[in-house]
């Protein structure tokens, strides 16, 4: 009995041993099963990634080609002034059905001003966060030209106006806020008078506002220190605001006659003759001899005292002994004196002011290198229609605030030195000689048909649009609130039907955008055409581009490939996270 035991012992470590034998035998089996299996499936998708690029890379070549032809077919489409046009007054207009209340917030109970005829408030846009100056006028005292003289405006040294909602009783106008003082309050503050070169600096932003103004049909008739503001706190940028007496060039009413302030105001004006475009070049006169001497060029700043000396006829006499008096350089002087000439006949014009020896001491901003303007206007031409057009819109919503902005508004300007008062074919030739390139006549076609407004010019939003860099992604609410104004009937997307009752373009010209965009994203593989639509991804996708999907797998990046057929099934979901 004692004997059997040790031999029970050893059987029973025997099996021990052989189970363990066993199992790792099984373990073994198993994982080269499962390792078999893994290599087979490894092999199985890399024999179908490889089709994949296969057939990637054959329609990549396709929609190339499409594209091409999309763009090269017969029919002649000029749409962009027209398309920007119908969007702009979507995005200009709300009817009385719509309360401001519901797009904007009212923070505070103190207006930023207010006038004879209008309040201004601040307040912020609900979906996109942008703050506004919101000017509110009592529909009883509102003037029919205010609005459409300031719809007219796209100057870099005129307040934009956004957009404007209509109710019952009121007109709201919706503009740019401006951070910046009143001119009127620098002058105070710099009493008597202002340095000669930032003088200049000031006196080139409001010629060239007023004759932006004068080249749109529009005379301003209240131009003064107080509508001026400066764009930031401690910038030197100028825009003219209020168009509340603006009235068409050419055109006499009764509600012509002028009622602007009386010290800024012409002897033909205060005799009441007819409005014209040397009255503004007078106000800008006396802007001028403040600045210098912070003194009107009066005995007096007294309306009734002045409008006296009008009436007795004795005020030419006292404006040219205040302007032989003057203590300033020969230069300023001369220019002060053309500018307050008596006669209107002989007084200069704006045009003449601009080229005038004072105003070579101006000094000029810092501006996008030559290079970059060339590039960034062709990356914009070539975009599809769908795209600029949303470009467009983006620049009207944020006009200068984007990256580049303050190089890109200084390059309109010197572009506009160079076209006497409009951004031409001529002036942006000259421009970009003068740094050394020398762009095909093709390329200036291509300008003048994907640039060019209805004066032959390129006009300030559509600049801001091709000129500033929009290699990130921006501020999508904005894109959002684009993407709403195109999807017509808000469905959340953009169809051919959007297109032609949002924007009046015919059935062929709706079917060519959509084409074009789909075909820019990768997704023109319709049978029918007509049953495309723009979802909010793809319209993310057509602002915000990514490399081309062949090209991602050339890099042989694992993750590139995942992130690739991640896009293919839900598009834009990366690009959104």
């Amino acid at each position: 009995m004692l004997q059997s035991q040790p031999l029970h012992l050893f059987y029973a470590m025997q099996g021990n041993h052989i189970r363990r034998l066993t199992d790792r035998a099984v373990c073994t089996i198993a994982g080269l099963a499962v390792g078999i299996s893994l290599l087979a499936l490894y092999e199985t998708y890399r024999e179908r990634l490889i089709r994949l690029r296969a057939l990637s890379e054959k329609q990549d070549m396709r929609l190339r080609r499409q594209l091409r032809e999309l763009r090269s077919c017969s029919m002649s489409l000029d749409l962009a002034a027209g398309e920007t046009s119908a969007l702009m007054h979507k995005l200009f207009w709300k009817d009385c059905q719509t309360d401001i209340r519901e797009a904007y917030d009212f923070h505070t109970n103190q207006p930023l001003g207010s006038g004879a005829y209008g309040v201004v408030w601040l307040a912020k846009h609900k979906r996109t966060g942008i703050k506004r100056a919101i000017k509110r006028i009592d529909k009883r005292w509102l003037r029919p030209g205010e609005i459409e003289a300031w719809k007219k405006m796209d100057h870099p040294h005129v307040c934009r106006l956004v957009e404007y909602f209509e109710s019952p009783h009121y007109v709201w106008l919706v503009t740019e806020l401006c951070h910046g003082e009143e001119l009127c309050e620098r002058i105070i503050s710099e009493q008597p008078g202002l340095p000669e070169v930032e003088v200049a600096n000031l006196m080139e932003q409001m010629l060239r506002a007023t004759l932006h103004c004068h080249q749109r049909g529009m005379l301003h008739r209240d131009l003064k220190p107080e509508n001026f503001l400066f764009t930031g706190v401690d910038g030197e940028d100028l825009k003219l605001i209020d168009f509340g007496f603006a009235v068409q060039d050419g055109t006499w009413s009764a509600e012509s006659k002028y009622d602007g302030t009386l010290l800024y105001a012409s002897p033909q004006q205060l005799k009441g003759a007819h409005t014209a475009k040397s009255d503004d070049v007078w106000s800008l006169g006396v802007i001028f001899h403040i600045l210098l001497t912070g003194q009107f060029p009066f005995s007096t700043s007294e309306d009734a005292i002045f409008k006296e000396m009008s009436e007795r006829g004795i005020l030419q006499k006292d404006l040219e002994g205040h302007l032989q008096n003057l203590s300033c350089s020969v230069e300023a002087a001369d220019l002060v004196q053309q500018l307050l000439t008596w006669d209107a006949p002989d007084r200069t014009s704006l045009e003449a002011a601009l080229e005038h020896p004072f105003l070579a001491s101006a000094n000029s901003a810092p501006s996008l290198p030559a290079q970059d303007v060339l590039s960034r206007l062709e990356h914009f031409m070539d975009g599809c229609r769908l795209k600029q057009l949303a470009q467009t819109a983006i620049a009207h919503l944020l006009g200068e605030s984007r990256k580049d902005g303050s190089l890109a508004r200084a390059t309109f300007v010197e572009l506009e030195r160079l076209g006497d008062g409009e951004v031409t074919i001529t002036a942006l030739r000259h421009f970009l000689q003068m740094h050394g390139m020398q762009p095909t006549a093709s390329w200036f076609s291509k300008v003048e048909e994907h640039l060019m407004g209805e004066n032959n010019s390129i006009g300030y939003t559509r600049f801001l649009a091709a000129a500033l860099d929009d290699s990130g992604k921006g501020d999508r609410r904005v894109k959002s609130v684009v993407f709403d104004l195109l999807d017509s009937d808000g469905d959340g997307l953009i169809s051919i039907e959007d297109l032609r009752s949002g924007l009046n373009l015919s059935l062929d010209e709706s079917t060519q955008v959509i084409s074009e965009a789909l075909a820019d994203i990768g997704l023109s593989g319709y049978k029918d055409v007509s049953s495309g639509c723009i979802t909010f991804w793809n319209f993310l996708q057509l602002l915000e581009p990514t490399a081309p999907v062949s090209q991602k797998w050339k890099d042989g990046s694992s993750q590139d490939v995942m992130s690739t057929l991640a896009n293919w099934l839900w598009p834009g979901l990366l690009s959104y996270v």
